[in-house]
């Protein structure tokens, strides 16, 4: 992305954090092993009328079966050898007779035996079924050693054990070993894979729009050409490495470039210490003025800029964020009320503007835009309702609704309102992946 500035100690410590939680899984054991990556069929215990240490399992697929599966799919097995199938072309068909063992790493599926999994070999795919499982005590948190035979390698007794899918995941292998989830159903991998465009994509957007290289800093430039520095937002997004992409090493990180004494009391009074929190109720309407940079040491003074004003919530009187908005955030209801609030004056302060040092009164220049009295759209409704706990799984934020609004306007509002947004997407994205076990079964 243009414009971002790479910590390349952030990005490292980040990574080995990463890797030292991986280091004390049972995962490291096989880091030396190549994974072999099939389509793995769990048998669904409570689903499936049938004893399953039965093993008669060739009669139980079929429309009359009692057992459902699981499909899994890029589910990693460690340990098999390059397969070598014995095949031989007798009067009864091809009877393949090879026999293994593999292991499955911890918090993943709990094997059974008469799981299958099928696996491709040169090009065609062979259907295993596991005979025999044990788990590995000696230590917490170990590992599963499988035996398993070659069943089937004909296509319509794939297509039989497919019929008996119940439900549907992939596992995301980048999760193996961390305390995300490594299986997840196939309708939320859709989801999050579609949340994680949309918020890569407004990131991007944003930084285009806000983040000025010179300074380090997101800044809002008004009509006038002043620059508005706030202190508050950069903590926020400072604060929570909103663009921060642990995937990525192209990412920014920002200083508080105005820190006073006063800095941590008014944060904790701002709209990011209330989202942080989760406390809506506690949000109300907040107001800001302006000043000139307080702090000797920033990076606008070092450049001598007089034209930057900083946002300060104390005695505020301009109207910071569109006042329905945070209505909305306090009670939960989209009643859209009008924003009394017209163009927002500065107050008086001295600065330098066409490199003439003039005060700014309230009848020369206006802070930022009118408020748009305009309905709440989908961006303020995902703030909304992951203030107040609305979401019961990632497939329930409109999706089709954000990516309307991808392309969103160069104005006050969204400066403010966008990291908002970033942040609520962020941990809610979070929350459908985090988990302390990470078995489905």
């Amino acid at each position: 992305m243009g414009g971002f500035n790479f910590n390349e100690q952030n990005f490292i410590n980040n990574n080995i954090f990463k890797f030292e939680e991986k280091l004390n899984t049972q995962v490291s054991r096989f880091t030396d092993k190549s994974a072999s990556y099939v389509t793995y069929y769990n048998i669904i215990q409570n689903e499936s009328m049938v004893d399953l240490g039965f093993q008669n399992i060739e009669h139980l697929l079929g429309p009359e079966s009692p057992l459902r599966f699981s499909e899994i799919k890029d589910f990693p097995v460690y340990g098999i050898e390059p397969i070598q199938l014995r095949i031989d072309d007798g009067e009864a068909g091809l009877q393949p007779g090879y026999e293994g063992e593999l292991f499955i790493l911890p918090n993943t599926i709990k094997p059974t035996p008469n799981d299958f999994f099928i696996l491709n070999y040169v090009g065609k795919d062979f259907v295993f079924m596991i005979t025999s499982v044990e788990f590995d005590t000696i230590k917490s948190n170990n590992f599963y050693r499988c035996e398993f035979k070659v069943k089937y390698i004909h296509a319509d007794d794939v297509d039989r054990i497919k019929k008996q899918v119940s439900e549907g995941y992939t596992c995301i292998n980048t999760n193996i070993g961390t305390q995300d989830k490594a299986i997840i159903e196939n309708d939320t991998v859709a989801a999050l894979k579609e949340i994680q465009f949309i918020y890569n994509d407004m990131a991007k957007r944003y930084a285009m729009y806000f983040f000025k290289d010179k300074y380090n800093s997101f800044i809002y430039i008004n009509k006038a050409g002043f620059k508005i520095y706030d202190r508050y937002l950069s903590a926020f997004m400072q604060k929570h490495s909103l663009f921060n992409d642990r995937n990525d090493h192209l990412t920014i990180m920002v200083n508080n470039e105005d820190e006073t004494e006063d800095f941590l009391y008014e944060y904790d009074n701002s709209i990011y210490h209330m989202m942080e929190l989760k406390r809506p109720d506690l949000v109300k309407r907040y107001a800001f003025t302006v000043t000139n940079i307080q702090n000797m040491y920033s990076v606008f003074n070092y450049y001598s800029e007089k034209d930057v004003v900083s946002v300060r919530f104390r005695h505020g009187e301009i109207c910071y964020i569109h006042e329905p908005f945070t209505t909305a955030i306090h009670t939960g209801k989209y009643d859209n009320p009008p924003c009394p609030h017209q163009e927002s004056a500065v107050p008086d302060c001295e600065c330098v503007y066409n490199n003439e040092r003039i005060t700014i009164s309230d009848k020369f220049k206006f802070v930022h835009d009118q408020c748009p009295n305009v309905p709440l759209n989908e961006i303020d409704k995902v703030v909304v309702n992951y203030m107040h706990n609305r979401y019961s799984s990632i497939t329930e934020v409109d999706r089709e609704a954000l990516n309307e609004l991808l392309f969103f306007k160069y104005n006050w509002e969204n400066f403010i309102k966008i990291p908002l947004f970033l942040f609520s997407l962020r941990q809610l994205y979070n929350r459908f992946v985090k988990t302390i076990d990470g078995t489905i079964v």
